[in-house]
Order: C-alpha cells, then structure tokens, then sequence
C-alpha cells in the first residue's frame, strides 16, 4: 500500500510538470507569433524603396517607424513614392516641401496613416528617408 500512496504522488507531480510544460511551450508560441508579426513591418501594402540601408527601426503601441538611408538622390526617392504611394492605394492628404528640414508627406488609408519624411545627408550623396504609420 505505501507504494501505491507514492504511486499517486509521482501521477500527480508528472501532472503538474506536463502542466507546466504545457505553459512554457504556449508561453513560446506566443513569443515566436509577437516576432513574426514584428517582421511583417512594413505591411505589404507600404511600398520600400529598393536601394536603402535601415538604420534605426522602432515598435510602438499601435505604430511603427523605419529610418533608412541611401546613396540615390533624394528627388528620386521622393519620385519613386509619390507613384507608388498611389499604386498601392494611399491617399496624399498634406506635404511639406522645406530644404532645410526635409519632405514631409501625410498619406491615409482607411484608419491608417502613414508618414514619410526625406532629409538631404549632409555629404550630399543620397538621403535619408523615415516611414511611420499610426492607427487612424
């Protein structure tokens, strides 16, 4: 008899080691999905110029925003938004064309809106370019 007592002990602590086993793996998956939502910034439907270098990348409640670098000439990155933007369905809202602090354009679609922003570098090669979308 003592040893079924034991028995029943040893069930019950595999049990509750099962349990938090159980918990740690869900604890993972969960971890794992939060990551692979991370990588799915930019969303499909926000166009990425292809010569770039990202240089800073930040996650927020409800937003993101991806600052990149490259050696094409400003106007041309500029160009090359301002026809995809459209392509992809974003409505232009406000611009702000200023050489001394950049290009600012504000676009929306459905409840979300999205920044890009184009500073000259300073070297005079290329530019920088800044994405950030918030919920609407």
């Amino acid at each position: 008899m003592p040893q079924l007592g034991r028995t029943r002990k040893t069930i019950g602590e595999s049990h509750a080691m099962q349990a938090g086993f159980v918990t740690i793996i869900l604890m993972v998956g969960l971890l794992c999905a939060c990551k692979s939502e991370m990588t799915k910034i930019p969303p499909a439907d926000v166009p990425i110029f292809g010569a770039k270098r990202l240089i800073a990348r930040e996650y927020g409640p409800g937003g993101y925003k991806l600052t990149y670098s490259s050696t094409t000439e400003m106007e041309q990155v500029m160009e090359f938004y301002k026809q995809q933007m459209v392509l992809f369905h974003w409505e232009l809202t406000a611009g702000v064309e200023d050489q001394a602090k950049g290009h600012m354009f504000y676009y929306k679609k459905k409840r979300r809106l999205l920044n890009l922003h184009f500073i000259a570098r300073d070297e005079g090669i290329g530019c920088r370019f800044i994405i950030a979308e918030t919920g609407g």
